[in-house]
């Protein structure tokens, strides 16, 4: 039996499984920008971040 087409099935699923956990990190991190009143918020905010870049 050869494990070649499992593997990279296996593989396949992994990667968009990835795909999907980045595309809801971006909607959650759209929806923090968005303010309560529907008004987009700047992407810096003006108090010093704690990650540096």
């Amino acid at each position: 039996m050869d494990l070649a087409p499992l593997c990279s099935l296996r593989a396949a699923r992994r990667l968009l499984d990835g795909i999907r956990e980045l595309h809801r990190a971006m909607e959650a991190y759209r929806e923090l920008l968005i303010g309560t009143d529907g008004d987009r918020r700047a992407a810096r905010p003006i108090e010093p971040d704690e990650i540096p870049f």
